[in-house]
């Protein structure tokens, strides 16, 4: 697993080291985790390079407008 996705999965509640303790529950939001790497990969198709035509940077914002709408994401 990459930093990227080691660090989405923590902010979703993800714990790799489980606790015994009968106390303390672990809780691990799958639709939260998958929904942070939604937003990231609208987030990159977002990037723009100043060096590509308007065409192509109207195209990627669009991708990841796309993206988030497909999926019931709010950025």
């Amino acid at each position: 697993m990459n930093e990227r996705i080691r660090e989405l999965a923590k902010q979703a509640g993800y714990n790799p080291v489980w606790s015994t303790k009968a106390d303390k529950e672990e809780h691990f939001d799958l639709e939260k985790f998958a929904e942070l790497i939604f937003l990231e990969c609208a987030m990159i198709a977002q990037l723009h390079d100043s060096d590509c035509g308007v065409d192509y940077n109207s195209g990627r914002t669009w991708a990841g407008i796309d993206i988030l709408k497909h999926f019931g994401v709010e950025e």
